[in-house]
Protein backbone atom coordinates (compact mmCIF):
# COMPACT_ATOMS: atom_id res chain seq x y z
CA UNK A 1 0.00 0.00 0.00
CA UNK A 2 1.44 3.34 -1.03
CA UNK A 3 1.48 6.16 1.52
CA UNK A 4 2.10 8.90 -1.03
CA UNK A 5 -0.61 11.32 -2.08
CA UNK A 6 -2.19 10.76 -5.46
CA UNK A 7 -1.89 14.44 -6.29
CA UNK A 8 -5.62 15.15 -6.19
CA UNK A 9 -7.28 18.13 -4.53
CA UNK A 10 -7.42 18.66 -0.78
CA UNK A 11 -9.88 20.40 1.52
CA UNK A 12 -9.95 24.21 1.32
CA UNK A 13 -8.18 24.41 4.67
CA UNK A 14 -5.93 21.95 6.48
CA UNK A 15 -6.93 20.75 9.94
CA UNK A 16 -4.11 22.68 11.60
CA UNK A 17 -4.57 25.92 9.64
CA UNK A 18 -6.65 27.63 12.37
CA UNK A 19 -3.76 27.03 14.78
CA UNK A 20 -1.02 28.27 12.46
CA UNK A 21 -2.60 31.33 10.81
CA UNK A 22 -4.25 34.37 12.36
CA UNK A 23 -7.76 34.33 10.88
CA UNK A 24 -10.45 35.40 13.36
CA UNK A 25 -13.21 33.95 11.17
CA UNK A 26 -11.68 30.50 11.65
CA UNK A 27 -11.45 30.86 15.44
CA UNK A 28 -15.02 32.16 15.57
CA UNK A 29 -15.99 29.26 13.34
CA UNK A 30 -14.39 26.72 15.68
CA UNK A 31 -16.27 28.17 18.65
CA UNK A 32 -19.51 28.21 16.64
CA UNK A 33 -19.02 24.67 15.36
CA UNK A 34 -18.43 23.39 18.89
CA UNK A 35 -22.12 24.01 19.58
CA UNK A 36 -23.80 24.28 16.16
CA UNK A 37 -22.25 21.43 14.18
CA UNK A 38 -25.66 19.84 13.37
CA UNK A 39 -26.69 23.07 11.62
CA UNK A 40 -23.59 22.85 9.43
CA UNK A 41 -24.31 19.18 8.76
CA UNK A 42 -27.82 20.20 7.65
CA UNK A 43 -26.39 22.78 5.22
CA UNK A 44 -23.91 20.25 3.85
CA UNK A 45 -26.56 17.54 3.45
CA UNK A 46 -28.97 19.97 1.81
CA UNK A 47 -26.26 21.16 -0.58
CA UNK A 48 -25.15 17.66 -1.58
CA UNK A 49 -28.27 15.49 -1.39
CA UNK A 50 -31.30 17.71 -0.87
CA UNK A 51 -33.19 19.25 2.03
CA UNK A 52 -34.70 16.01 3.35
CA UNK A 53 -31.31 14.30 3.61
CA UNK A 54 -29.87 17.38 5.29
CA UNK A 55 -32.73 17.44 7.78
CA UNK A 56 -32.31 13.76 8.63
CA UNK A 57 -28.55 14.12 9.17
CA UNK A 58 -29.12 17.20 11.34
CA UNK A 59 -31.81 15.49 13.45
CA UNK A 60 -29.72 12.35 14.03
CA UNK A 61 -26.56 14.28 14.84
CA UNK A 62 -28.34 16.79 17.10
CA UNK A 63 -30.21 14.06 18.99
CA UNK A 64 -27.08 11.99 19.52
CA UNK A 65 -24.97 15.00 20.53
CA UNK A 66 -27.56 16.31 23.01
CA UNK A 67 -28.07 12.83 24.46
CA UNK A 68 -24.30 12.52 24.86
CA UNK A 69 -24.14 15.82 26.75
CA UNK A 70 -27.15 15.05 28.97
CA UNK A 71 -25.86 11.59 29.89
CA UNK A 72 -22.38 12.97 30.54
CA UNK A 73 -23.76 15.63 32.86
CA UNK A 74 -25.97 13.12 34.65
CA UNK A 75 -22.98 10.84 35.15
CA UNK A 76 -20.91 13.66 36.60
CA UNK A 77 -23.44 15.47 38.77
CA UNK A 78 -26.21 12.97 39.57
CA UNK A 79 -23.69 10.19 40.25
CA UNK A 80 -25.68 7.65 38.24
CA UNK A 81 -23.33 4.78 37.44
CA UNK A 82 -22.94 3.45 33.94
CA UNK A 83 -24.02 6.57 32.10
CA UNK A 84 -20.51 7.44 30.96
CA UNK A 85 -20.34 4.36 28.74
CA UNK A 86 -23.79 5.06 27.32
CA UNK A 87 -22.87 8.71 26.67
CA UNK A 88 -19.79 7.61 24.73
CA UNK A 89 -21.99 5.38 22.56
CA UNK A 90 -24.10 8.41 21.64
CA UNK A 91 -20.94 10.42 20.97
CA UNK A 92 -19.87 7.69 18.55
CA UNK A 93 -23.27 7.98 16.80
CA UNK A 94 -22.61 11.71 16.43
CA UNK A 95 -19.09 11.09 15.12
CA UNK A 96 -20.37 8.53 12.60
CA UNK A 97 -22.93 10.99 11.23
CA UNK A 98 -20.20 13.63 10.92
CA UNK A 99 -17.82 11.19 9.27
CA UNK A 100 -20.52 10.22 6.76
CA UNK A 101 -20.99 13.90 5.89
CA UNK A 102 -17.24 14.43 5.58
CA UNK A 103 -16.99 11.42 3.30
CA UNK A 104 -19.83 12.82 1.16
CA UNK A 105 -17.98 16.16 0.85
CA UNK A 106 -14.81 14.29 0.02
CA UNK A 107 -16.54 12.28 -2.73
CA UNK A 108 -18.40 15.27 -4.18
CA UNK A 109 -15.20 17.33 -4.51
CA UNK A 110 -12.99 14.34 -5.43
CA UNK A 111 -10.70 14.96 -2.44
CA UNK A 112 -7.99 12.53 -1.38
CA UNK A 113 -8.58 10.41 1.71
CA UNK A 114 -10.68 7.60 3.09
CA UNK A 115 -13.61 7.02 5.50
CA UNK A 116 -11.34 5.77 8.30
CA UNK A 117 -9.43 9.06 8.22
CA UNK A 118 -12.75 10.92 8.24
CA UNK A 119 -13.90 8.97 11.30
CA UNK A 120 -10.78 9.69 13.35
CA UNK A 121 -10.67 13.36 12.37
CA UNK A 122 -14.30 13.74 13.48
CA UNK A 123 -13.66 11.72 16.65
CA UNK A 124 -10.81 13.89 17.88
CA UNK A 125 -11.44 17.29 16.26
CA UNK A 126 -15.09 17.58 15.25
CA UNK A 127 -15.33 21.42 15.36
CA UNK A 128 -12.32 21.82 13.07
CA UNK A 129 -13.56 19.04 10.77
CA UNK A 130 -16.96 20.73 10.55
CA UNK A 131 -15.35 24.09 9.77
CA UNK A 132 -13.14 22.39 7.18
CA UNK A 133 -16.19 20.92 5.41
CA UNK A 134 -17.94 24.29 5.53
CA UNK A 135 -14.90 26.08 4.08
CA UNK A 136 -14.61 23.54 1.28
CA UNK A 137 -18.26 23.73 0.22
CA UNK A 138 -19.09 27.37 0.89
CA UNK A 139 -15.69 29.13 1.20
CA UNK A 140 -16.54 31.42 4.11
CA UNK A 141 -14.06 33.59 6.00
CA UNK A 142 -10.84 32.73 4.21
CA UNK A 143 -9.27 36.21 4.24
CA UNK A 144 -6.32 36.46 6.67
CA UNK A 145 -6.17 39.17 9.34
CA UNK A 146 -2.48 39.78 8.73
CA UNK A 147 -1.15 38.89 5.27
CA UNK A 148 2.15 37.11 4.84
CA UNK A 149 5.29 39.16 4.18
CA UNK A 150 5.80 37.06 1.07
CA UNK A 151 2.60 38.35 -0.56
CA UNK A 152 2.72 40.34 -3.77
CA UNK A 153 2.22 44.09 -2.94
CA UNK A 154 -0.51 44.36 -5.60
CA UNK A 155 -2.40 41.52 -3.88
CA UNK A 156 -2.09 43.30 -0.52
CA UNK A 157 -3.72 46.41 -1.99
CA UNK A 158 -6.55 44.29 -3.41
CA UNK A 159 -7.07 42.56 -0.07
CA UNK A 160 -7.22 45.85 1.81
CA UNK A 161 -10.07 47.06 -0.43
CA UNK A 162 -12.22 43.96 0.18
Amino acid sequence: VSTQSTGGPDFAMALLDPFTELRPAWWGGIIRETFLTPLTLYRIGAELDGVMTGAMVAIVSEASFLTFLILLLLDQFAQVTGLLALSLVFYLFFVCSMAASRTAVRLSKNINGNPVEDFFVCLFAYPVASLQMQQTLFGLGTRPLMPSLNEDPAELVKMSKV
